[in-house]
């Protein structure tokens, strides 16, 4: 899923089957496991969601550090929190492939 205050398309390839944000909770199905694309305020808030609903959640983020625009203390003390919504982070290097079929979504990044 990609997120951001603004949802536009991704300079990668198999951009076509990723979902944007604004698409995301009009899917009546919960996926498994989902990947967030941007580490915002809007991965965090539909992470959340979707990690109280069962799902495996991962955010990944090109910046060296998540929540970019807010307050460091703030940004530690959420990080710190994470363990609690089962939440995984890892850095954005790109993607190489991305695939999808009826029912899911595969990415090699």
């Amino acid at each position: 899923i990609a997120t951001g205050s603004k949802p536009r398309s991704l300079p990668i390839p198999g951009a076509e089957h990723v979902t944007i944000s604004d698409d995301v909770l009009n899917d009546p199905v919960l996926p498994r496991a989902v990947v967030f694309i941007g580490g915002g305020v809007i991965a965090f808030e539909l992470g959340h969601v979707y990690a109280r609903a069962g799902a495996e959640v991962t955010i990944l983020e090109a910046l060296p550090h998540l929540l970019g625009t807010f307050d460091a203390d703030a940004v530690a003390q959420i990080l710190s929190e994470r363990s609690a919504l089962a939440f995984m982070f890892a850095p954005w290097l790109g993607s190489k492939r991305s695939t999808r079929s009826t029912d899911a979504c595969a990415s090699r990044l």
